[in-house]
Order: C-alpha cells, then structure tokens, then sequence
C-alpha cells in the first residue's frame, strides 16, 4: 500500500512548496513519471548531496511546448529506507 502523509506546505518567493512523506513504493512510481518525461524532455539538471539527513536527490526535466515549464522531483533517502520526498510536480 501506498503511504503519503502531506507534513506541511510553505510558500517562499512565490513559489509554493509542499513537503511529503512516502514510502519507497510511492518514490518508485514518482520516479517512473520522472523517466517516461525524460523522453519528452531533457534534463534539466539532477544532483545528489550527502547531507547530515541522509542523500538528497533533486531531478527536473524540461517538459515540451510553448510554456516551458519543467517537472521536479526532490527526495531524501532517510536511514530506516524510506524516502522523504519533498517536492513533487510542475516547475513554473
């Protein structure tokens, strides 16, 4: 079963950012949408860091048409082998 918990949802620079906890079921299926976008659209950038909280990963790709907006996803791995994803969707 899929585990999504919404924690929290800020606004910075309007821009909204909502924060996620998902089990790696549901990161699996986000990344699938991530990879199938990739033959549509180029990547824009993707990143890992290690960080104190585990290894952040943050993938954006360009998606076509006129509007230019991308689609991202961001994602820590945390120790018990969940994920935290927090950001999920289009980039304006």
């Amino acid at each position: 079963m899929i585990t999504l918990t919404r924690v929290r949802a800020t606004q910075r620079a309007q821009k909204q950012y909502e924060y996620y906890y998902a089990n790696d079921y549901y990161l699996a299926q986000e990344m699938y949408r991530v990879l199938e976008l990739l033959d549509e659209g180029p990547i824009k950038w993707a990143h890992e860091q290690q960080t104190e909280k585990g290894l952040a990963h943050w993938v954006r790709v360009d998606l076509p048409g006129a509007d230019k907006k991308s689609y991202g996803i961001v994602w820590r791995e945390m120790a018990d082998g969940t994920a935290k994803v927090t950001y999920i969707g289009l980039i304006p």
